[in-house]
């Protein structure tokens, strides 16, 4: 075990075909889980499908190509001239989508240059990465912005006492808008609330306080 180790981190002048086999199918095993993730935790909207397809092909593409030419300097500048003409046709539209290409060429690089086990163990550690931080984002996603509206005299009571009723059921305090009208004040904060009965409990509360009106608004996001 530990001789087939050492040969999976070896680079041999010359091709084994066992050890080949055996990168290129780490390769696949590595690339079909960036493409679950993919789908699961990417934000892209738009040929998701195509794309999470195409992410196990590029790995396996260049894990062929840096299998050829590893050992041939020739090879190698000849693969500098063939990419030189390459062009995209389509631009990348997403940030998220060109992490993604990358991270598959990485791990077509990685394993067809028999770095089997610091690929393994980087890729891993990069899927868990994308999963605890995707974890969080999609937890957030699951809130609904609101914006609420309150109006009150001036003379009545102050925006701290107002901001004071806000906090408590939310953490950060952001006005959106905040306007004087004669003797009047009228406030715009933006809220999010897992649902709206957690909404309905702080306008209760504020309605306890000498507001004249207190409206609100849901915010239709766009993803």
């Amino acid at each position: 075990m530990d001789d087939l180790l050492l040969k999976l981190q070896s680079q041999d002048s010359e091709i084994s075909l066992t050890l080949t086999i055996i990168n290129f199918a780490f390769c696949i095993f590595f690339s079909l889980i960036l493409r679950e993730i993919f789908l699961r935790f990417s934000n892209i909207s738009f040929n998701r499908t195509s794309i999470a397809r195409n992410l196990v092909t590029l790995s396996c593409i260049v894990f062929v190509v840096i299998v050829i030419v590893k050992n041939s300097l020739a090879l190698s500048l000849g693969l500098v001239g063939a990419l030189s003409i390459v062009r995209f046709r389509t631009p990348i539209k997403e940030p998220t989508e060109l992490i993604y290409l990358f991270f598959s060429i990485a791990i077509g690089l990685g394993f067809g240059s028999s770095q089997t086990l610091i690929t393994s163990i980087l890729s891993l550690l990069l899927f868990l990465y994308i999963y605890v931080t995707r974890e969080k984002d999609l937890a957030a996603s699951q809130l609904d912005d609101y914006n609420l509206v309150i109006e009150w005299n001036d003379k009545n009571l102050d925006l701290k006492q107002i901001n004071d009723t806000v906090k408590k059921h939310n953490e950060i305090v952001s006005i959106e808008k905040l306007s004087f009208e004669k003797n009047k004040i009228v406030a715009m904060y933006s809220l999010n609330f897992s649902s709206e009965l957690n909404l309905f409990e702080l306008i209760s509360e504020v309605k306890k306080l000498k507001i004249e009106s207190v409206d609100y608004f849901k915010i239709q996001n766009i993803h």
